[in-house]
């Protein structure tokens, strides 16, 4: 892996993980600390894939970007040639369908739509690239890591 930034554990899991160990939590921050703990993962797993690319390749792994006073983070980019991939890394596992622009696990919960948060991550990273300058294409990929995510087309 000598072309990829190491990923490390965000410093919210890093908190709640000491937190968890220190005392009870509330189910609530159980839920977000199994949530975190999930998201790394996945996004490990992701590592572990990439690491396998040819040299050519440099990954740059969980990455914090503020632009015109917003901050963004990025799961991973991949750079090859003139070219940044953008990779947004989900760990869901179940099942998974869509209604127009609204994500639902099944039955029926309503879930963050990723695609948009993609989009948005691939605007302010444009906006960026601009600001200082630099010249590549980018191309945003969604990433679903779990081997237990399935996704059904509404009927």
């Amino acid at each position: 892996m000598k072309n990829q930034k190491e990923r490390l554990e965000s410093k919210d899991l890093r908190i709640y993980q000491i937190l968890n160990a220190r005392s009870e939590l509330f189910d609530e921050d159980k839920a977000y600390l199994s949530y975190l703990e999930k998201g790394f993962k996945g996004e490990k797993k992701f590592d572990e894939w990439t690491s396998t690319l040819s040299d050519n390749w440099l990954f740059l792994n969980d990455l914090l970007f503020e632009c015109n006073k917003s901050e963004f983070q990025i799961d991973s980019i991949g750079i090859n040639g003139e070219t940044i991939y953008l990779f947004e890394v989900k760990n869901f596992d179940g099942d998974y369908y869509i209604e127009g622009d609204r994500w639902y696990k099944t039955p029926k919960t309503e879930i963050k739509n990723p695609y948009e948060q993609l989009k948005r991550t691939e605007s302010m990273l444009r906006k960026l690239l601009i600001e200082q300058k630099i010249h590549f294409k980018i191309k945003p990929h969604l990433v679903f890591v779990n081997p237990g995510f399935f996704y059904t087309m509404p009927l």
